[in-house]
């Protein structure tokens, strides 16, 4: 991957950090957006896809030696007590507090790095 290599090779001790794709399968009673009908009716489709980049994600993470952050954990883990329309409106693009988690997530990752 030449942007993996060019960055590596500037500077070898980087840590690459891969955040990990999600999808959700949203309750279509909760939202307005329409495009998000394609999501819930071909959610297997989507997560497919979504599988085969986190594959692919985690195959750049092993190959520059970076750190994988599993989003889907972490949203997992948020909506098994509340719900998932909090944290996305189409199943693809974060609210407000799904980024918070997203960005809380990576700053976590980020200290565990630094103190190293």
């Amino acid at each position: 991957m030449k942007w993996g290599n060019e960055v590596m090779g500037k500077n070898p001790k980087t840590q690459i950090v891969i955040l990990e794709p999600f999808v959700f399968k949203i309750n279509l009673e909760d939202t307005n957006i329409y495009f998000c009908n394609d999501i819930f009716l071909n959610y297997d489709f989507w997560c497919s896809e979504v599988e085969e980049k986190a594959e692919e994600a985690k195959e750049v993470e092993q190959e520059y030696h970076g750190i994988f952050v599993s989003l889907m954990n972490i949203f997992d883990q948020y909506a098994a007590s509340n719900k998932v329309e909090e944290l996305t409106t189409d199943g693809i693009h974060p609210t407000l507090k799904g980024y918070k988690l997203i960005a809380d997530e990576w700053f976590n990752t980020y200290r565990s790095i630094m103190e190293v």
